[in-house]
């Protein structure tokens, strides 16, 4: 199973679930509808450490109102 399919099938099942893909291509290239409803955000590669924490930390955090 990809990452898209992974992402699906995830999706799928936790709606809620925080989803943070990592991808070596553009935020463009990468399938719109699975950024498009803030289900899951977006690490491109390559990352440092602080890249990720911050990507969790916001992928974490309460959505604001």
């Amino acid at each position: 199973m990809g990452g898209e399919e992974t992402y699906r099938a995830l999706h799928t099942t936790y709606p809620k679930l925080p989803i943070l893909l990592c991808s070596g291509h553009t935020r463009e290239a990468v399938a719109n509808d699975l950024l498009s409803d803030g289900a899951a955000g977006l690490l491109q590669k390559p990352f440092t450490r602080s890249d990720l924490q911050k990507a969790i930390e916001a992928a974490l955090s309460p959505p604001e109102t």
